[in-house]
């Protein structure tokens, strides 16, 4: 989680009628390129900030969206349906085109799956980055089990006297780094369990994701963790086989572990040519 101190990253919130606030991470310079991150379902916009000051210190503007009921949106209405974050990100993204030429979205996690959609749907950004993409999960047994029951719980007739459920993912699998395990184990706006509702509504949002993919126009890189407890990688490789990959040192939580390093990757790739991008 170290990122040099960047004294000249100026962060603050913006306003949007209609949704959240936009957690935003400026350079002291006027940017040229906005990057718009979507979070994954513990998470929230507060653990883009390493990631955010890293592409700040590379002269690019930063803004981070906290899903309605997670991060300092935790007292938003919706917060059981995740689908309304697809509607704040293109909201998110008009704004961004009034003061830009480009957009880059970039979906981690679960975040992934609202990203595509987005895209998909024609939102107007110039170019989309997923990073450890939470489309094919990882083939542990017991995490799989896990998964189900929580699912099988979401409809059942027990959820209608139980309005919160368990998440399935403790934080040791997120990180091999103990500072980043303890940082998400300590984060006292991490979720901790879920809206009953939640869970189908996000199978829902896999489904649509997958779907996505195809219709795809837009360059699209994406940013696989070597050590991913949470995400079958060889299977999201087959899903995004004809966009580049990149395979980066780390576990699930790349954004908190090497910041620097995605930071410069995706500067570099940006800077590409479509003709130039290839598998890594």
């Amino acid at each position: 989680m170290n990122v040099r101190s960047a004294s000249n990253v100026m962060r603050d919130q913006m306003t949007i009628t209609g949704m959240p606030d936009i957690h935003r991470w400026r350079p002291a310079e006027r940017a040229k390129r906005i990057v718009i991150a979507l979070h994954g379902v513990r998470s929230h916009a507060g653990w883009f900030h390493t990631l955010a000051a890293a592409m700040c210190e590379l002269g690019i503007e930063f803004w981070g969206i906290d899903r309605r009921g997670s991060g300092a949106a935790r007292d938003a209405a919706g917060a059981d349906d995740p689908a309304l974050l697809i509607d704040d990100t293109h909201e998110a993204v008009r704004a961004a085109r009034q003061q830009v030429d480009h957009v880059t979205l970039l979906g981690w996690c679960w975040g992934a799956r609202a990203a595509l959609i987005a895209t998909a749907q024609g939102c107007p950004i110039s170019e989309l980055v997923l990073a450890a993409p939470a489309l094919s999960p990882s083939p542990n047994d017991e995490l799989q089990r896990r998964r189900q029951r929580i699912l099988a719980q979401s409809t059942s007739e027990d959820a209608l006297t139980n309005p919160r459920l368990p998440l399935p993912i403790d934080a040791d699998l997120f990180s091999e780094d103990p500072e980043v395990v303890r940082y998400i184990s300590e984060d006292p706006l991490a979720w901790r369990d879920q809206p009953s509702r939640f869970p189908p509504r996000s199978q829902e949002l896999l489904s649509r994701a997958i779907e996505s993919i195809p219709k795809l126009t837009k360059r699209c890189l994406c940013l696989l963790a070597e050590h991913d407890l949470l995400i079958n990688n060889e299977k999201t490789k087959a899903l995004l086989g004809s966009h580049q990959i990149v395979v980066l040192p780390g576990g699930h939580a790349i954004i908190l572990e090497t910041p620097a390093r995605i930071a410069s990757c995706i500067r570099d790739w940006l800077a590409e040519s479509p003709q130039e991008s290839r598998h890594v």
